[in-house]
């Protein structure tokens, strides 16, 4: 039976777009009514059939299909596996992504999982923004993987720089492609494997410690602070311990037991959970001498400045040049120090005062697991006191 040779201009272009894109050995032919890919060259060959009619109104799409497979082939694929995943990957091509990101922030931000605009400013938006228009573009990532390396790429990994903003960009994707994958995009290609994220994180910085401040360095920071309410608020981030955000839910109220404690409502979203408010439990430093701030609350007289953007505690240390004098100190030491430290000075005089982990934890509304990972418990000098020098 003599061969059937396609002539057609639209088929004359198809297979000259598929030899430039490509390789040697790679081109198209009918099966039927359909496309068969059918390759014959140095290491790859064989052929399959491709989801798209032989017609000139399918060209873009073949066109589209077979540079995905070659990619696919090229990254050490078999053919067939790569047909199979470029399938899987064509489904995606299909989704609104930009709209997508909104549904899942919508999900991320509701129905209980309380991730706070902050934490999705810092910790999604930069990341999935990028991987959105990745996949938006022209020539679109085809895995999951590989959409990780390409939006990660604003944040190399060398010398150990950049592990903990990758490590935000792999959990953002992980959790967006899985909103995804419940909406149906295809999980064999969607999916992020351990391995691969462990891969995607990269070395971890080697990071200067969390600082403290000794209880005098406190006291002397606060003697030039002349500014009344912002003494009042330094006041009580020393004595009880306060995440900086926690000034502003602050109220004196009366225990049934213990009489007027200040109690905190503020609540610290944890992935999908909400810290609970809690009873705050005053150790103030080693000769401070402003009294009971609890009740000058009570009475009005513990007045706050305007806390209108998260970083205000932040914006106002930084104009004070003790307060950088002593960052650069700690700095040369190994340690650094932020408005937290206050935080990490209240839990290492907590338990210089032998009060057991689990209440500490309690006064300070974290889990043992989260204070044993990021907070003081000891500093060296004072192992060399408890020991003794023999």
């Amino acid at each position: 039976m003599p061969r059937v040779v396609h002539q057609e201009p639209w088929v004359v272009g198809l297979r000259a777009v598929v030899r430039s894109s490509t390789a040697k050995g790679w081109g198209v032919l009918k099966a039927g009514d359909n496309v068969r890919l059918q390759v014959r060259g140095d290491g790859v060959s064989g052929s399959v059939c491709l989801p798209f009619r032989w017609e000139s109104g399918s060209v873009g799409d073949v066109q589209q299909r077979v540079r995905n497979i070659y990619v696919l082939v090229c990254d050490g694929y078999t053919l067939q596996d790569a047909a199979e995943r470029a399938e899987t990957a064509s489904a995606s091509s299909a989704i609104d992504w930009s709209t997508a990101l909104k549904d899942f922030k919508g999900r991320v931000q509701g129905m209980g999982t309380q991730v706070s605009e902050k934490t999705w400013k810092e910790g999604y938006k930069p990341f999935l923004e990028e991987a959105v228009r990745l996949l938006e573009g022209r020539m679109p990532p085809t895995t999951a993987f590989k959409l990780a390396e390409s939006m990660l790429a604003k944040w190399p990994n060398v010398e150990g720089k950049n592990y903990e903003a990758r490590k935000k960009g792999v959990n953002a994707l992980t959790r967006f492609l899985d909103h995804c994958i419940e909406k149906g995009l295809p999980s064999a290609s969607w999916t992020l494997t351990k391995d691969q994220k462990l891969e995607l994180k990269g070395q971890k910085n080697k990071t200067a410690e969390k600082g403290t401040l000794r209880d005098e360095q406190m006291l002397e920071l606060l003697e030039i602070v002349s500014n009344k309410e912002w003494r009042n608020a330094l006041m009580l981030l020393m004595t009880y311990g306060l995440r900086p955000v926690e000034l502003k839910h602050l109220e004196a109220r009366r225990h049934t037991r213990h009489g007027l404690q200040m109690w905190c409502s503020y609540r610290k979203a944890c992935g999908k959970h909400k810290t609970e408010p809690r009873w705050l439990k005053p150790v103030p430093p080693k000769g401070a001498s402003w009294g009971d701030l609890c009740e000058q609350m009570s009475e009005g007289k513990l007045t706050l400045p305007p806390l209108n953007t998260p970083s205000a505690v932040n914006q106002y240390l930084r104009r004070k040049k003790q307060y950088e004098e002593l960052k650069q100190k700690c700095q040369k030491s190994g340690e650094w120090i932020t408005p937290y430290v206050f935080r990490n000075s209240y839990s290492y005089r907590c338990h210089q005062k032998r009060i057991a982990p689990h209440r500490i934890c309690a006064a300070m509304g974290h889990s043992l697991l989260v204070h044993q990972q990021n907070y003081v418990w000891a500093r060296e000098d004072t192992v060399f006191d408890d020991f003794g020098d023999s």
